[in-house]
């Protein structure tokens, strides 16, 4: 069965609904301040096939200065439409732990509904499908992230740990174990554009 990846992209069109010098835009430790809110909306196309798009939106709510929610979600089709599905939901809260001037440290949890799709349609294969369990994997995930931050340059170091299954509370089930270890980086060239890289590990 043929399916649009929502994850692997390579985004070609990106715009954030509160803008400043290194604010949101690929930052790894941006968190909103009490009562700030803001969004970020994605469109992306697969770097292996060009007829496939992502349109993805996350939003984020500042509860108090050092905590923060956000929320995710994404839309993807491909061959105009004959293909086309909604994933990669989820909730995430981030706390800061230590926040020293430019050197900051957050605790986050995220619970999602990744790598398949909450709904999925193909005119091709003439099936529609809405939370099928062979194609929606739900995944909780803890980490931590710290790092050094300026107006100019953001480099931080993470450590996740993911257990994914078909259904969001089969704990008597093994699953899949996933930790990751990886470093994000972000360097803003003008208020137009930024470079944004990161390097991880999974096992």
């Amino acid at each position: 069965m043929k399916k649009i990846a929502l994850t692997s992209l390579l985004a070609v069109v990106a715009a954030s609904g509160a803008h400043a010098a290194n604010v949101i835009d690929g930052n790894p430790l941006y968190m909103p301040g009490q009562n700030r809110f803001y969004s970020v909306t994605d469109l992306a196309s697969h770097s292996e096939n060009a007829d496939s798009y992502v349109l993805a939106e996350e939003f984020g709510y500042g509860i108090l200065d050092n905590l923060a929610v956000n929320v995710r979600a994404a839309m993807a089709e491909e061959d105009a439409f004959d293909d086309y599905g909604m994933g990669n939901l989820g909730v995430k809260l981030t706390f800061r732990a230590l926040d020293l001037g430019a050197w900051k440290a957050d605790v986050y949890g995220e619970y999602g509904i990744n790598g398949g799709s909450i709904f999925w349609h193909s005119d091709a294969a003439d099936d529609t499908y809405w939370f099928d369990k062979d194609m929606t994997e739900y995944n909780w995930t803890a980490g931590i992230r710290g790092g050094y931050t300026t107006s100019l340059f953001t480099v931080a170091g993470r450590v996740e740990f993911a257990y994914e299954n078909s259904e969001s509370f089969n704990w008597n089930d093994d699953g899949m174990h996933t930790w990751t270890v990886g470093v994000d980086g972000q360097y803003v060239i003008d208020d137009d554009f930024n470079l944004v890289a990161t390097v991880e590990y999974k096992g």
